[in-house]
């Protein structure tokens, strides 16, 4: 019976749009869960600091903290 995965073989050098894919998600997701961790511990919002840090939703979870936690402009002139 053959494998379904060969683990053998360097699967980044046989698919490099995967790993290009697969890298910029990562990218995408480390620098939107930076910033929603930031203003989570800032604003001591624990309890979205643990699920933001343990779920990895692609950037998706950071985005939609960050717009409903975001910073309200002063208008006192």
């Amino acid at each position: 019976m053959e494998a379904l995965i060969d683990f053998n073989t360097h699967w980044a050098t046989e698919h490099p749009t995967i790993a290009l894919a697969i890298s910029i998600l990562l990218i995408w997701e480390l620098v939107w869960k930076g910033f929603a961790l930031w203003r989570a511990a800032k604003n001591s919002h624990r309890i979205m600091f643990v699920i933001i840090l343990l779920f990895n939703t692609f950037g998706i979870l950071p985005i939609v903290y960050l717009m409903c936690n975001r910073r309200k402009k002063s208008t006192d002139k």
